[in-house]
């Protein structure tokens, strides 16, 4: 390829558009005008993205990739998956629910409360699972219920009175 023909490739002009050729051997040429972007919310981690899909049809679009030659293709693409899944559900965790009454527990994600008005024992807890550890939903749970019950261990004189 000479310089010549590189110079008129970099000069190129790309227009999409509509042609209508005609008898007489005329045409007319209505280029398309800019629209709206296909791709909305597009979030982007590494080579990964998440993004939703405009038109008749809006659609969630996940794309992630992995070299040919990858030792472990599944995992690669499994990781990337997990990455783009915090990126796009961390923000949507709602508040923790706050019980009403005498605080008998106040941690981050484990709160509990005696309401005396109600005679009842409130507790609100969260369990984050992580991606890499989704299989260990149970343990998680079965901690939390440990704690609830060293909870009434240590506030049982209390949780008597209200009665």
């Amino acid at each position: 390829m000479t310089t010549t023909d590189e110079t008129k490739k970099k000069d190129f002009l790309k227009v999409r558009g509509t042609a209508t050729f005609f008898s007489d051997n005329t045409f007319e040429f209505v280029s398309q005008k800019e629209g709206k972007p296909q791709r909305t919310n597009v979030k982007k981690v590494g080579k990964a993205s998440i993004y939703t899909t405009t038109g008749r049809d809006p659609k969630r679009v996940v794309t992630i990739e992995c070299k040919a030659d990858d030792p472990d293709p599944a995992n690669s693409l499994m990781s990337q998956f997990e990455d783009l899944m915090k990126c796009e559900y961390k923000k949507d965790l709602p508040e923790p629910m706050k019980p009403k009454g005498v605080q008998l527990m106040n941690n981050e994600d484990l709160k509990m409360a005696l309401n005396k008005s109600k005679k009842r024992l409130e507790v609100s807890f969260y369990i984050t699972l992580e991606p890499e550890g989704i299989r260990d939903y149970k343990t998680k749970f079965y901690d939390k219920i440990q704690e609830i019950s060293k909870c009434f261990a240590i506030n049982e004189t209390t949780i008597r009175k209200s009665k």
